[in-house]
């Protein structure tokens, strides 16, 4: 049978040591007790509760570090197992199905999953509420969670290698501490990060309930919430796949920026849907990346759901933020970026493309800054061949770029360009598409041209007003093409 790696300081019993081929570990006068149990399969059965299956013929303690090895299949079959720390070794499968495990060891150590790993009801908790955030859980082998399987990380969860599919069930992780940064995911490390390997993930959802620590800065991008941090594909995660920022229910404040997403770093890895939970106070806000290059940016292929009394923010002038499926906004959405680059764009965009219709509603509020809003967005792109529909009311300060599809407004949901007070008029960028519905713009006390993009669902039917000579006063023009 194996002997379990030495942890700690081991003493020498004999000066030279033969070769030991049939030995998967080997260790040399460690005291009793600090060597971790190995899974030997003695009892010849896969249950986790039959101790003779155990190298030191125990069932695993809340004191106990494992290595399963030996190739094993290995199934919770007891209702509360517990263990100090374990290590999953390639080659071998850890299943639950119906009852729980929890992995307590009083370490930033935690989990780590080599080979695969299922979750297909029950839960695995890593840490122990209250007994601190900082243990890990790491991935470089094969990790399933489905149904109503549950994995809960007080900590961070990082997959650096291997495969990780979800088609249900959730997983939760909390590396905050109530601040506490001796206790808390230490500094320099993401909350959840996917440096590697291959996500697949179609269903379920994935929560992360605290920012990190109020003291860490996250603009350095060392310190974020969420990063995917892969080459780039849009197929990582789909369906109905969600990411949530906040649990509704904690209020520990973090840093300055709140939760923080990133899923730009070696490429566009975007993530599917992106619910908004985690209040509109200091250090909860949420953000889309911080980092002020067109190299980064926060990418949804799917929707976007701010509840209410949460926030979503985009601080940066440079980077996209991008949505590809509907924005409902019953909180706050805060977009400050200030050139083209760095609009909100609601469809196709460098990091996927979009062929469902998509709809921008909700009761919340929309603004350009956090101090003096002066519209909605600073800058808006619509770039959506099946067309975007407003149901609320919104206005662009600064930017309106239609790029494709048509925009459909109503009179109770108005889109408006540019600013009444002080005036300014705002641009209108246009390559293709049309504004079904009313569409109003702020009119300078000046000379010049004001295009209307307008027609209908199937029609382009532009206008355009030429002042000849200047309004007394700045004003509005309200424009709508109707088929007679």
């Amino acid at each position: 049978n194996s002997i379990g790696p030495a942890t700690g300081t081991a003493s020498p019993l004999v000066s030279t040591v033969g070769t030991y081929a049939s030995l998967d570990y080997f260790a040399l006068g460690v005291a009793a007790g600090t060597l971790p149990i190995t899974w030997n399969g003695g009892a010849l059965t896969s249950n986790w509760g039959d101790a003779a299956n155990w190298s030191n013929n125990t069932v695993p303690t809340s004191t106990t570090d494992v290595v399963i090895g030996n190739s094993a299949t290995v199934n919770i079959n007891i209702p509360a197992a517990v263990v100090g720390t374990a290590i999953i070794s390639s080659g071998v499968t850890l299943n639950v199905a119906a009852n729980t495990l929890t992995v307590t060891g009083a370490s930033t150590t935690g989990l780590s999953n080599g080979g695969t790993l299922n979750i297909s009801g029950g839960a695995i908790t890593v840490g122990v509420n209250g007994g601190g955030n900082n243990r890990s859980f790491t991935n470089t082998g094969i990790l399933n969670v489905s149904s109503t399987g549950v994995l809960n990380v007080f900590g961070n969860f990082l997959i650096s290698a291997g495969t990780f599919n979800q088609t249900g069930g959730s997983i939760v992780v909390d590396g905050n501490d109530n601040n506490n940064v001796a206790t808390s995911v230490a500094t320099g490390t993401h909350t959840f990060s996917i440096s590697g390997g291959t996500p697949n993930c179609s269903a379920g959802t994935i929560t992360i309930v605290d920012p990190v620590v109020n003291t860490y800065t996250v603009a350095t991008g060392t310190n974020r919430s969420i990063v995917i941090g892969l080459s780039a594909s849009p197929n990582y995660f789909s369906g109905t796949h969600t990411f949530v920022l906040g649990d509704g229910v904690s209020t520990t404040p973090g840093n300055t920026d709140g939760f923080v997403i990133e899923t730009y770093l070696n490429g566009y890895s975007p993530i599917q849907n992106l619910t908004v939970n985690g209040g509109n106070t200091r250090g909860r806000w949420s953000a889309a990346s911080n980092n002020n290059s067109t190299s980064y940016g926060s990418h949804i292929k799917g929707n976007l759901t701010i509840n209410s009394g949460s926030e979503m923010r985009q601080l940066y002038t440079a980077g996209q933020f991008a949505v590809g499926g509907n924005i409902l906004n019953n909180g706050t959405l805060t977009t400050i970026g200030s050139t083209t680059s760095s609009a909100l764009v609601v469809g196709t965009n460098s990091a996927f493309t979009v062929s469902a219709p998509q709809t921008i509603s909700g009761n919340g509020i929309y603004r350009n800054s956090t101090t003096t809003s002066t519209g909605s967005f600073g800058y808006l792109t619509i770039n959506n061949p099946s067309g975007v529909t407003l149901s609320t009311p919104l206005s662009v300060s600064n930017t309106l770029t239609l790029t494709a599809g048509t925009l459909n407004t109503t009179s109770t949901n108005l889109l408006t360009l540019g600013v009444l007070s002080p005036p300014s008029a705002g641009t209108l960028s246009y390559t293709a598409g049309q504004i079904a519905g009313p569409f109003k713009r702020i009119i300078n006390a000046a000379t010049g041209t004001s295009s209307f993009p307008v027609g209908t669902t199937t029609v382009y039917r532009p206008a355009s007003v030429n002042f000849t000579s200047a309004p007394a006063t700045a004003g509005s023009l309200t424009t709508e093409f109707i088929t007679t």
